[in-house]
């Protein structure tokens, strides 16, 4: 109910094209994210990444038509209460095809299905950073309820 216009209608078109969202492996997810749209550092990064919390509570979900992955959305669920965003990537191919949408909504009732209440979709761009970021901050705001900003903050990272 909370979504963007523009998100419920991206949802629409996603179901019209009747494609499915796939639980899948760490391997599997990785190399989707090989072929997605990401900058190589970024890829490189990620997978990387990815392989480090492999073992962690991580739930990796791609979309596939014909087999070639269009796009895939992990998160970590931290506890019974809050999953987040971890990755997420998609192709040339599955933007067209609004696979992030899909993902998201995946996720969405993921969530309500396992009485997850709180979805942490991760960093927003602000005032400053690089302007690339802004395409994936204003994707993201389409399906958040609510925004927290804390300016000025310090986090510490052990």
């Amino acid at each position: 109910k909370t979504w963007s216009e523009r998100a419920k209608r991206a949802l629409k078109k996603f179901n019209s094209f009747e494609l499915k969202v796939e639980d899948t492996d760490c391997k599997t997810f990785i190399e989707g994210l090989q072929s997605s749209t990401l900058k190589k550092f970024l890829r490189r990064s990620y997978a990387s990444t990815i392989k480090f919390f492999e073992h962690a509570p991580t739930m990796f979900w791609v979309i596939k038509k014909d087999g070639e992955v269009l796009g895939g959305l992990a998160v970590i669920n931290y506890s019974e209460n809050i999953s987040a965003h971890f990755v997420a990537f998609i192709t040339k191919k599955g933007k067209k095809l609004q696979v992030g949408t899909g993902l998201i909504d995946h996720w969405y009732n993921h969530s309500l299905k396992n009485k997850i209440k709180y979805l942490n979709f991760g960093y927003i761009r602000e005032e400053g950073e690089p302007n690339s970021w802004q395409g994936y901050t204003d994707f993201k705001r389409n399906f958040v309820e609510r925004e927290f900003v804390f300016r000025n903050s310090y986090f510490r990272f052990f």
